[in-house]
């Protein structure tokens, strides 16, 4: 069961990721695949444009730190293993929402004109 869920959480933050190339992804099209504003991006905008593929490290390390939360796990107790994976789950939780949102946030920027040099 342990394994499990440490693996449902790796799969977890790969969804987060593809949910943020999903977000960052309109904006991606209409602000440089297609070039209809000719505008700079923000700075925040751009770097996520440019690395959003790369991004799919950190699900893969997010397998890697689950692998070594298992060889953590296996000398604990029961009530300690629950609590650890707890703790991981709801970590792995924050961390996919974060990214998501800075994806999110990466994504509006340049329809808010917020960065843009004018």
């Amino acid at each position: 069961m342990t394994q499990t869920l440490l693996i449902i959480n790796s799969i977890i933050m790969f969804l987060f990721w593809l949910a943020g190339i999903i977000v960052v992804t309109p904006a991606y099209n209409q602000f440089v695949q297609y070039g209809g504003s000719g505008r700079i991006l923000p700075g925040l905008t751009q770097f996520i444009v440019n690395f959003r593929v790369f991004f799919v490290c950190v699900p893969i390390i997010w397998l890697f730190v689950s692998f070594w939360i298992y060889q953590i796990l296996k000398n604990k107790q029961a009530d300690d293993q629950l609590k650890i994976l707890l703790l991981f789950s709801l970590l792995s939780i924050a961390v996919g929402f974060s990214m998501l949102i800075i994806f999110g946030i990466a994504a509006i920027l340049p329809y808010l004109l917020i960065g843009v040099a004018g």
